[in-house]
């Protein structure tokens, strides 16, 4: 039985995403031969009509004149490319777990032709990394969503692993299981995980929790503190701090600061991958100076250890007395019988 009219059009529109692209062209006969599989009648008028109603909407409608003429969908919404980079950052991510990942994919190639999600599926990347995520991590990104939308403050527990006395790895919740009540920002990535910028009534400053790491996660009906509450005015401004914040990211300790550094230019491309391009300038023809907004903590000090003597501190003093304490400390250790 012939569809109606917009059964019509919308079988001719999934007939021309899924099986055409700009090197898979199919003539109208060839379209109308699989829409008459589908129970679909078309006659050349309306083939025509519907042809024209789609470019009038803005479809890209590819049309080549051979021996018939031939029709395939041009432009998409996302390209080959861009798909493709997409699909590779999902895989790599230890963020989202297999499953996830797999369903995620599978509603991209549904933007491509059934010829290009082919291609990408044959260049998919292997597993790069094995992914453990919390069951509840999609939950509770919606729930903190949820609560960012309706500026509200939100609930939750914060886990870490230990190992136990028997030697086994286990999870427990930090601070004796203490519930965590804080205002969510933003969410943002950093090194492969997942996290939620917040605020808590005791602290001006801003902390970051990882997603993943998050259990019992609930929406409050306190509203949640302004940005303005943070010497912050908007979320430019916390794009900006989260620089600094993530630059030397280390839990919720360290003090935030502006910070000189001298370094080779041999280590130029690896200072510009941590902080970025901004706030560096030549101080001869071999060394660089730079100014950064960081998070003084071990793992600001373990960074710059990694580079050896081809960077220090300058200024302030105490970020240069702190990485001699953290150095003495490693020394001291390692000295130990």
């Amino acid at each position: 039985m012939a569809g109606n009219y917009l059964d019509r059009f919308i079988q001719l529109v999934q007939v021309l995403y899924d099986q055409t692209d700009s090197e898979h062209m199919l003539t109208r006969s060839e379209i109308m031969d699989r829409l008459n599989r589908n129970g679909t009648d078309m006659n050349r008028q309306t083939f025509a009509a519907y042809i024209r109603k789609l470019k009038e909407s803005g479809v890209d409608i590819m049309e080549e004149k051979s021996d018939h003429f031939r029709y395939g969908i041009g432009f998409r919404i996302f390209d080959f490319a861009e798909i493709k980079l997409i699909t590779d950052a999902i895989l790599s991510s230890s963020a989202i777990d297999e499953e996830k990942s797999q369903h995620l994919i599978q509603k991209l190639h549904r933007l491509l032709s059934r010829f290009q999600a082919q291609e990408l599926k044959c260049e998919q990347l292997p597993q790069i990394k094995k992914k453990q995520v919390n069951q509840y991590f999609y939950q509770n990104v919606d729930m903190i969503n949820t609560g960012i939308i309706n500026n509200c403050k939100i609930a939750f527990r914060y886990f870490t692993y230990r190992v136990n006395e028997q030697g086994n790895l286990c999870k427990i919740s930090r601070k004796e299981g203490k519930v965590y009540k804080v205002s969510p920002y933003s969410f943002c990535w950093h090194q492969d995980n997942y996290y939620v910028l917040v605020s808590d009534d005791h602290h001006d400053s801003l902390a970051a929790y990882r997603i993943d790491r998050m259990d019992c996660v609930r929406v409050l009906e306190e509203p949640r503190k302004s940005l303005r509450d943070c010497k912050l005015e908007n979320l430019e401004d916390l794009s900006v701090y989260l620089n600094g914040l993530f630059s030397m990211h280390s839990g919720n300790q360290g003090q935030r600061m502006k910070v000189e550094l001298e370094f080779n230019e041999s280590v130029l491309n690896v200072v510009v991958d941590k902080f970025g391009e901004f706030g560096i300038y030549r101080k001869n023809q071999d060394w660089i100076l730079a100014h950064f907004d960081v998070v003084i903590s071990p793992t600001f000090y373990s960074w710059l250890f990694q580079l050896k003597d081809q960077i220090r501190i300058i200024s302030p003093k105490s970020a240069v007395r702190g990485f001699q304490d953290y150095l003495q400390e490693v020394l001291n250790f390692y000295q130990q019988e």
